[in-house]
């Protein structure tokens, strides 16, 4: 049957034309491009076209395999979350996002972090649990406004020294490694509240941590060769107690978490 009115359909291609162009204008309009489940290979080109308008990425569950060379124009992206993608790198002039607060980039294959990192110092939560990285550059000590970093699910054997002149951090997840150890420097976090160690090999927490993190409530070592006879040993844990009682709820004996037997045992010492 003919058309009533002598009007065809717009073809597909043009269709599929004006959606992209009305998804641009929606990112340049609020400057967040939201990506997630698309089965993308690669960022869209056009995100370079509007590049200095964007401020926040979100391509969550895609097939990207590395970032595009225009990343690094985005000047005011402030939010950019690849979780669950094939990135097995990132791009050595990562650092010119210079105003980049949240970076997530969970269950990937990335093997190194480019040492630029530490330029990015207006980050605030780093997040690269679940990708096959051996250490973390010594320039992260340079992101002096990191509140949250989670380094779990990782291949991890030392964390650098120079961890300590984070001052803002909050929150250091670094579950699932091969950590033998913990650095000196985490004595110099005042403000850090939550150190979660799981399934780790640490044998034994400095003094120091326990002394001087005096923002510290949690401390979880659980599956570590460590005991709560150890740990309540050590110097500084009688300080750490009193601190942790202050803050933490009362129907729980102890913030220190090292196994369900331990647990157990700490929730029927009641305070």
């Amino acid at each position: 049957m003919g058309n009533c009115c002598g009007q065809l359909a717009p073809s597909p291609a043009p269709k599929n034309r004006q959606q992209k162009a009305q998804r641009q204008h929606g990112w340049a309009a609020t400057g967040v491009v939201a990506l997630r489940d698309e089965r993308l290979k690669e960022l869209p080109v056009s995100i370079g076209d509007i590049g200095s308008k964007v401020t926040a990425i979100d391509a969550t569950n895609n097939r990207i395999s590395a970032l595009p060379a225009f990343t690094g124009s985005l000047s005011r992206l402030q939010r950019l979350v690849l979780t669950k993608n094939d990135l097995d790198h990132l791009p050595p002039d990562l650092w010119r996002l210079s105003q980049l607060k949240v970076l997530v980039l969970d269950y990937n294959s990335i093997s190194s972090l480019p040492a630029g990192l530490g330029e990015l110092t207006l980050l605030e939560r780093l997040s690269v649990a679940a990708n096959n990285l051996s250490a973390l550059p010594e320039s992260v000590g340079r992101l002096a406004r990191l509140r949250q970093l989670n380094v779990a699910k990782n291949q991890l054997r030392e964390i650098p020294e120079s961890i300590g002149s984070c001052s803002d951090l909050e929150d250091i997840d670094a579950t699932d490694n091969y950590l033998q150890g913990i650095p000196m420097g985490l004595e110099r976090l005042g403000r850090l509240r939550t150190l979660t160690l799981d399934k780790n090999s640490v044998a034994s927490i400095p003094e120091g941590v326990l002394m001087y993190c005096t923002s510290l409530q949690t401390l979880s070592l659980q599956e570590n060769p460590i005991s709560m006879d150890q740990l309540q040993a050590t110097a500084g844990y009688d300080l750490f107690e009193k601190r942790r009682k202050g803050k933490v709820d009362k129907a729980i004996a102890s913030g220190v978490m090292l196994g369900s037997n331990t647990m157990a045992e700490a929730i029927e010492r009641r305070t």
